[in-house]
């Protein structure tokens, strides 16, 4: 902490290559940040230590990536009624701080984009939709394009339309 204030360092994102909750210090290392710095962090919102320390962040983003228990169960190789957990969690930390619930967009769930909006406003602060990357299949782009410009008009709810084109036009030169 005191080697980040030295940097000038004003806030800390919690993430990584796993899930930041886990950690078996988690509590410790979040109240300790948060007495120095703003605080974000990217979960998948399993734990149920998040949501006990939600007014410690300034932001959370939890990726939910599917609209029901089947169909996030299969795509997070996890147990259905996991999908409940964190529904009840994205709700308990969005009555103390930001929480945005994001989806990856891919061929075989963007004609469930509005179905995934209104879950993720119905328990989070806000939605956030980006394409899953990489894939070399376009092919569902123009079926996909009118879904995402409907939710893209709701009230809190956003599409990262330059990931969409930077994947639209994603060419390998090998």
């Amino acid at each position: 902490v005191d080697v980040l204030k030295s940097w000038g360092t004003q806030a800390v994102v919690l993430t990584g290559g796993g899930e930041p909750t886990l950690c078996p210090d988690f509590a410790k290392i979040v109240r300790l940040l948060s007495k120095g710095f703003a605080l974000g962090m990217y979960t998948n919102g399993t734990q149920d230590n998040f949501p006990e320390h939600a007014e410690l962040f300034d932001w959370v983003f939890v990726s939910l990536d599917a609209p029901d228990d089947a169909t996030w169960a299969y795509s997070k190789r996890a147990k259905r009624k996991d999908f409940h957990r964190v529904l009840d969690n994205i709700r308990q930390a969005a009555k103390e701080t930001t929480v945005g619930v994001g989806y990856l967009i891919h061929m075989g769930n963007y004609h469930r984009v509005e179905e995934m909006a209104a879950l993720g406003l119905e328990v989070g602060s806000y939605v956030h939709f980006r394409p899953l990357f990489p894939t070399e299949d376009t092919s569902w782009r123009a079926d996909a394009i009118p879904y995402l410009e409907r939710v893209s008009s709701w009230y809190n709810v956003t599409v990262a339309w330059d990931k969409f084109h930077d994947l639209w036009r994603w060419r390998r030169d090998y």
